[in-house]
């Protein structure tokens, strides 16, 4: 399936645009959007009591045409898998194994954000597979701090890397 591109007002937030784009047949429960993905907890009017993940990557542009998005649920095992525990937390059991992935996929970025933010100074994580900082690999990286400055790590070697999206990478506590 490709894109869809419409006339999207400024300012209106997606959970508006998705309920009057989907109509009353979707009850969003729950939404966020993370990046450019718009992901919710939904019940649809024919099954009430199934609630599951929809999940649409979106797009915004220039121009009449100023807003595409390209919708599938969790059953089709989509790799944008940044969606918050609270809508997770939502969602009835399901027998796909597609969702199931994807859900698990879901909780291990939430756990490497939720590790990631009580990383203490100090403390050292190994990146299951090495990284290339300009011409050096590095398997291990400890957190660091400098001034006015976030997600700082050292290198093995000492070198001060800026590392903003660690969590999307597979690590483990060294």
């Amino acid at each position: 399936m490709g894109w869809s591109y419409t006339h999207r007002e400024p300012g209106m937030a997606d959970r508006a645009w998705f309920r009057h784009e989907w109509g009353s047949r979707i009850r969003i429960l729950d939404s966020a959007t993370v990046n450019s993905t718009f992901y919710a907890a939904c019940e649809h009017e024919n099954e009430p009591g199934k609630v599951w993940a929809a999940v649409v990557l979106v797009k915004r542009c220039h121009g009449y045409h100023n807003f595409g998005w390209k919708d599938m649920g969790e059953e089709m095992g989509p790799c944008e898998s940044k969606c918050p525990e609270r809508i997770l937390n939502r969602l009835t059991e399901t027998e796909s194994p597609f969702a199931l992935q994807w859900r698990e996929r879901c909780r291990e970025y939430a756990r490497n954000k939720k590790f990631l933010r009580r990383l203490k100074v100090g403390q050292t994580v190994k990146l299951l597979n090495p990284m290339t900082f300009g011409t050096e690999a590095a398997q291990y990286l400890t957190k660091a701090s400098l001034p006015r400055r976030k997600n700082i790590y050292m290198t093995e070697r000492g070198n001060y890397v800026r590392f903003s999206n660690l969590a999307d990478y597979p690590f483990e506590q060294a």
